[in-house]
């Protein structure tokens, strides 16, 4: 009778523990990206510098052009999706991060879990030196029925940044747009 309820026990035990880790997610540092890239729109309305602005589409030079700040504003604020500000991030994005010695440079990069989230990749590189962020990279999508929209912003702490565009329509080529934005480079 001790013995099956010994059994009974251990048996009880370890089926609970494995229903309590089924599918466990791995714990997130949050970085807080929406602040970062507002601390850097705020770090270019206090410096003189001009803000050069190239386009490229489809390979091709097209423009080359001054910019004022609001308009670097308006092309970063598709990316500071609700889903990145703490408490939700850490829900949505599964982290991985890799020491890259021919960078010297860490990599931290989340993936979305939900793929209907519109920022679905983050990777940030951190000199191990400081712990400061030198570049934030972003990929945006927004899946349409009969297109899609690509965007990747690319940023460059306190240089320049670079925002891609793709858009894909059926039964249309591909069209790719590169701005390039550079202030302290």
């Amino acid at each position: 009778m001790i013995r099956n309820y010994l059994l009974l026990t251990f048996i009880s035990f370890f089926s609970l523990q494995a229903c309590k880790n089924k599918n466990p997610r791995k714990e997130i540092t949050y970085i807080n990206i929406p602040s970062y890239l507002k601390g850097q729109l705020a770090y270019l309305d206090t410096v003189p510098f001009q803000l050069l602005k190239t386009v490229e589409r489809d390979s091709a030079h097209i423009d080359s052009f001054y910019l004022k700040n609001q308009d670097i504003r308006n092309i970063v604020t598709p990316f500071l999706a609700p889903e990145l500000e703490q408490g939700l991030f850490e829900k949505t994005y599964e982290e991985t991060s890799f020491a890259d010695a021919s960078l010297n440079l860490i990599t931290v990069t989340y993936n979305a879990v939900n793929k209907k989230v519109p920022v679905q990749r983050i990777d940030i590189y951190v000199n191990p030196e400081d712990n400061n962020i030198k570049q934030v990279y972003l990929v945006r999508q927004d899946n349409q029925p009969d297109s899609s929209l690509t965007q990747q912003l690319f940023w460059s702490n306190n240089k320049g940044c670079s925002l891609i565009t793709v858009i894909s329509k059926k039964d249309q080529p591909e069209k790719t747009e590169n701005i390039k934005i550079k202030w302290n480079d």
